[in-house]
């Protein structure tokens, strides 16, 4: 059997077709700005020994620092002889130091 279609109904589909073409385009856009943007998890940034001192509050001396690692009273990751220390590791261990106040 042979279904007839107007010219409405094609008016109408191409209306619906153009919708979700937009709706696509917008999905599509969203999901380009999401793998744009790095995940945070995934952007480590690493520091060395050096750059630890630097960003540390105290800027503790370098032998301070290897006292904290060898009492691994630090986070760390060596490979090697090379000590790296990732920073997200450290702002979660300089903030675990926080002292409640009384009230607390």
């Amino acid at each position: 059997m042979r279904t007839l279609f107007s010219f409405r109904d094609f008016n109408e589909l191409g209306e619906y077709l153009l919708k979700e073409q937009d709706e696509l385009a917008k999905r599509v856009h969203l999901l380009e700005r999401h793998i744009q943007t790095p995940n945070k998890q995934m952007a480590r940034e690493w520091l060395t020994i050096d750059e630890l001192q630097d960003y540390l509050p105290d800027y503790p001396a370098k032998s301070t620092i290897y006292g904290l690692v060898c009492y691994k009273k630090i986070p760390f990751h060596k490979t090697g002889k090379k000590l790296r220390f990732l920073k997200s590791e450290i702002d979660e261990w300089l903030l675990g130091g926080k002292m409640g106040s009384k009230e607390e």
